[in-house]
């Protein structure tokens, strides 16, 4: 049984949105997402908060 992620990095949410880890930054540096910093080099983006995203853009559309 597999487990869905609380948390994603980077990397691993631009997978789960399909697009790439620069358009993830580009949407954190606009205020779109928010990033936690776990530490100096570890920055996590939260499930709930980009289905939210996601959701918000679908209703626009």
């Amino acid at each position: 049984m597999q487990v869905d992620p609380v948390w994603y990095r980077p990397k691993d949410a631009a997978r789960y949105l399909s697009v790439s880890e620069s358009c993830i930054w580009q949407l954190l540096k606009r205020g779109d997402l928010t990033s936690y910093k776990l530490s100096p080099k570890v920055t996590v983006l939260k499930k709930s908060e980009l289905d939210e995203y996601v959701q918000s853009r679908v209703n626009i559309a």
